[in-house]
């Protein structure tokens, strides 16, 4: 608070020239104390109290363009209702915005809340989520699969089952499909043609694989524990999808399809595929890999999940060995 001398009307001026200077220099000391301790530019308008004893500010309503806590050095952000602690951000309220971008160094621990949380639009994640509990689908909810991969591509029209084995992708005995382990539905063309020679024909037919060589006990398939993949066969003809370690020689891998009879005991060669079902015969895939772990070959390996259209009650029960 600032407190001058006041002069009255019958005071000389003269007189009062002490005076006057005095409550001048109790005036500008105040304004130079002002702009020194909140750091006040008045030409571009900005202020800075981060040197300041406390440096605190506080009102009822801030408008800003951008937050930043702190501008520099170390991150002790708080931004809270009540129980906040240095190095976290609390929202109490509401935080409302057209677009909210949250970043950290490390990662976001826990988002704890009363109520559900709620996204009003679409909610993207680029990295894997994981959930502890269940997820409801809502009565308005629905599931899209879009990770199908197929050789026509993803808007292409599919060509015909019966020429050309309807637009799925195409493994062969000697170029196999490798697995990305990011697929979800995959259209292969299981079709095979039993002249085609070598093995009865077991040369053609849909070949993929999850390993080189033989997978060994050293060196198991790295795929993620529980991975699921649905194979669609797209062929109007019948066909084989390749089991165990195969391959031209010098150059085998492993299908994931544990052959042997104290693992997975699939068919030694290949599993049927019905004729005259295409886009109807499907099965879907677990990866297990405690199935021949710890074995000299064929470490890990494919579980049926769920199956339509094959020869059999299951996927494997019209296998052609």
């Amino acid at each position: 608070m600032i407190t001058i001398q006041e002069i009255l009307g019958t005071d000389s001026i003269a007189a009062s020239r002490l005076t006057i200077n005095s409550n001048f220099l109790l005036v500008e000391n105040e304004i130079n104390d002002i702009e020194n301790i909140f750091n006040i530019n008045v030409v571009t308008g900005a202020m800075d109290i981060s040197q300041a004893t406390s440096g605190q500010f506080k009102a009822k309503t801030v408008y800003a363009n951008q937050a930043a806590f702190p501008a520099s050095g170390t991150p002790t952000v708080n931004i809270y209702g009540t129980g906040a602690s240095a190095g976290n951000a609390s929202f109490s309220g509401t935080v409302s915005a057209t677009q909210l971008i949250l970043s950290a160094t490390g990662s976001f621990n826990q988002i704890n809340a009363s109520g559900p949380a709620v996204f009003g639009s679409t909610a993207r994640y680029d990295g894997a989520v994981t959930f502890n509990s269940s997820v409801t689908n809502g009565p308005t909810g629905s599931y899209i699969e879009k990770n199908a991969t197929g050789a026509s591509g993803s808007t292409n029209a599919f060509i015909s089952p019966l020429s050309g084995g309807g637009g799925g992708i195409t493994g062969t005995f000697s170029n196999p499909y490798a697995l990305a382990f990011n697929e979800s539905v995959v259209y292969v063309d299981a079709g095979y043609v039993s002249s085609a020679g070598g093995d009865s024909g077991f040369n053609t037919g849909f070949f993929f694989y999850v390993a080189t060589g033989t997978a060994p006990s050293g060196t198991p398939p790295s795929i993620p524990q529980g991975f699921r993949l649905t194979l669609i066969n797209t062929s109007g003809a019948g066909g084989r999808i390749a089991t165990g370690v195969t391959g031209p020689t010098g150059s085998t891998y492993y299908t994931g399809f544990n052959t042997s009879a104290n693992g997975g005991a699939w068919a030694s060669k290949a599993v049927l595929v019905p004729s005259s079902l295409p886009y109807k015969t499907s099965v879907t895939l677990q990866w297990e890999n405690r199935i021949g772990k710890g074995g000299t070959s064929q470490n890990g390996s494919w579980v049926v999940i769920s199956s339509a259209g094959y020869v059999g009650t299951d996927f494997s029960a019209g296998t052609g060995a």
